[in-house]
């Protein structure tokens, strides 16, 4: 059975190189103590962590060992568990705190990508995304659903750079080293 939204994204994107790395999600799952979304996780599996167009990178695991998995999903932005936030910057909390923001992503601009961590199915977490400026941008969705409309400009944070998304879209995979 395939995927439509997957479908549209080979078609964009073009079809994995079959050279991504494929690592267990198990160290990041049990580091941050929840379920990543599947969509997310499909995407990487297929993909790899990488970079789109040079602007967007992807985070995911490359050798799923327990020092990556602290490197990648350790704390964004300085912000410790228990620091008081100032919610003109940060309206959202940060995992682990009940609801809290986990990074999946950057933007060459320096703007964050999170999904939302709220309720207990990890397939209907709200993304989050933060410009450089402190500009949030929040919608519904789930993973591969809301890099589509990104993809296709039907959903997307307005204060990203206008010549992202390319026409023609490309993905570059990382590679373990």
């Amino acid at each position: 059975m395939t995927d439509p939204v997957f479908d549209r994204l080979a078609e964009l994107l073009g079809e994995p190189d079959g050279q991504a790395p494929q690592a267990s999600w198990d160290a990041s799952e049990a580091m941050l103590g929840v379920r990543l979304p599947t969509g997310y996780k499909t995407f990487v599996d297929r993909w790899g962590p990488g970079t789109l167009d040079g602007f967007l990178s992807v985070l995911g695991p490359l050798d799923g060992t327990e020092d990556e998995a602290r490197e990648l999903w350790g704390l964004w932005y300085g912000w410790k568990p228990g620091q008081q936030r100032n919610l003109d910057f940060d309206p959202f909390p940060y995992h682990p705190e009940p609801g809290g923001l986990i990074g999946w992503g950057a933007d060459k601009y320096g703007g964050a990508w999170f999904f939302l961590a709220q309720g207990p199915d990890p397939d209907r977490w709200p993304i989050a995304v933060v410009s450089d400026t402190g500009q949030w941008y929040a919608t519904r969705g789930a993973f591969p659903e809301f890099l589509l409309r990104c993809l296709e400009r039907r959903d997307y944070p307005l204060f990203l750079d206008l010549t992202w998304p390319r026409p023609q879209p490309h993905y570059r995979p990382y590679r373990a080293d």
